[in-house]
């Protein structure tokens, strides 16, 4: 299990309550693979707390919204689920004043077989 990184500043309170501008995303050696599709973000809001709104690459301006709760330093999308047991988060690895770095983990039931993925690590940074 890897540890979470939480920094606090004393000179600024740190908050996860502002406009991060996505920087890069990396792969983690641990997954395996498979059949997934990663938006590839512009920008998320979390200014409005328990909704995130977020744009991507290829709809810059175009916002979605996604209710969110944060759980166990994460960030843990209420997705409705019809086909069974799907857990969809955004594990906090790092949180400082300009920074945020999550790590993409999904957890579902595959014909009964419960897949608990880490996928990949997405750096994020304050926007002025």
């Amino acid at each position: 299990m890897q540890k979470s990184n939480i920094h606090s500043d004393t000179s600024v309170q740190d908050s996860i309550y502002k406009i991060w501008k996505f920087k890069k995303v990396e792969i983690l050696q641990n997954f395996g693979g498979g059949m997934f599709a990663i938006d590839k973000y512009n920008t998320w809001d979390l200014t409005k707390g328990g909704v995130l709104r977020y744009d991507v690459a290829d709809s810059i301006g175009a916002f979605h919204e996604i209710p969110y709760k944060l759980i166990d330093n994460a960030i843990v999308l209420q997705l409705p689920d019809k086909t069974g047991y799907v857990d969809f988060r955004y594990k906090i690895k790092e949180l400082t004043s300009t920074k945020l770095k999550v790590i993409m983990h999904i957890k579902f039931n595959d014909e009964g077989k419960i897949q608990d993925l880490d996928l990949v690590e997405l750096d994020f940074e304050a926007k002025e």
